[in-house]
């Protein structure tokens, strides 16, 4: 190979043995940072793509019930599908009970509603009480997304003050307007239960926590397709 430089005509040879090497080696260079780069993002994928956002709501009257049946069964069953459960409350601080204490993964004024493939809250023994501003924001924002939700008992009275289940019919009492009735409901993607154990356990009505559930799921993967 020949380059002029001031008037000099310089001569060198390349070695084909080393100019051959530089290619592999930058070749397998640039493989390698192709698959640094592709592993990122199915690692974020999996990261943000799988998780299922929680909302147990807090002031329980019979808080061992409540997450041993209920939000216990649900976290379970997610896990058990293949999905990342995160779980946050108003307050993020644990929910004790006597033998079980659930730790809030962060407050609900913390959560980014695009992180989650859907929202379900549990009814938590919780009573009639205005819901969390921060409880609103996120299922309204969900809904906007398209995201499955899924409420118990309790919990369908976020849904109704957050305007997501419509205008109530002539034909439905209160307890079913305000409940969702006594079985699993779906209305687009939401889904409403109107039994917690807690209310199976006094009126004797099969408890809808299992059903409700495996209709989350099921809404979860239709949408994955």
């Amino acid at each position: 190979m020949r380059y002029c430089h001031q008037g000099y005509l310089h001569e060198f040879t390349v070695n084909p043995i080393l100019a051959a090497m530089s290619i592999v080696i930058r070749r397998c260079l640039v493989f390698i940072v192709a698959a640094i780069l592709a592993s990122l993002v199915i690692l974020s994928c999996n990261s943000k793509g799988n998780q299922i956002l929680l909302m147990p709501r807090e002031g329980s009257i019979d808080l061992e019930m409540a997450l041993i049946k209920e939000s216990g069964v649900m976290i379970t069953m997610l896990k058990d599908a293949g999905y990342k459960v995160t779980v946050a409350t108003e307050s993020g601080k644990p929910l004790e009970a006597k033998s079980i204490t659930l730790k809030p993964d962060l407050k609900l004024s913390d959560v980014r509603v695009a992180d989650y493939l859907g929202i379900i809250m549990p009814c938590m023994n919780a009573g009639i009480r205005p819901a969390p501003p921060e409880a609103l924001r996120i299922v309204q924002q969900a809904a906007s997304l398209g995201l499955p939700i899924a409420a118990q008992r309790g919990s369908v009275l976020i849904l109704n003050s957050a305007g997501l289940r419509g205008e109530r019919s002539e034909s439905s009492t209160d307890l079913e307007w305000r409940y969702g009735g006594t079985g699993v409901f779906q209305n687009g993607m939401i889904l409403t239960s109107g039994i917690c154990p807690y209310y199976s356990w006094e009126t004797g009505k099969p408890d809808g926590t299992v059903e409700l559930t495996e209709k989350f799921i099921e809404l979860l993967e239709r949408r994955d397709k």
